[in-house]
């Protein structure tokens, strides 16, 4: 049998660094709460699935979005790769150049 690959890429609430967050732990997780894809993972298992998952929330960094924000249109809502930007248009982070290259490259 073939194994099934599924790229399970917004289903954790997890935060592993919190440099340049610029709110409190209630908006962060009201955040979280509303952005996540909760239980893909489990709706989504299949027997002998080999499964991708990013283990940090998108809130924290989007694995489906350009790296380069020239090249992601959502950059300019400040939802890149690296979300700068809650859902409303308020600021959640502030993201700098070394942030940036210290998330991306990690």
């Amino acid at each position: 049998m073939t194994n099934l690959i599924l790229h399970i890429p917004h289903s954790s609430d997890k935060i592993p660094m919190d440099k340049g967050y610029v709110v409190d732990k209630k908006i962060l997780d009201q955040e979280i709460i509303k952005l996540t894809d909760w239980y893909t993972d489990d709706l989504f298992f299949f027997k002998d699935s080999i499964i991708i998952r990013a283990d940090f929330s998108r809130i924290f960094c989007d694995t489906e979005r350009f790296s380069e924000d020239s090249q992601e249109v959502m950059a300019k809502y400040g939802m890149g790769v690296l979300y700068e930007k809650l859902d409303d248009g308020s600021v959640i982070r502030e993201v700098n150049a070394k942030l940036r290259e210290e998330i991306l490259n990690k």
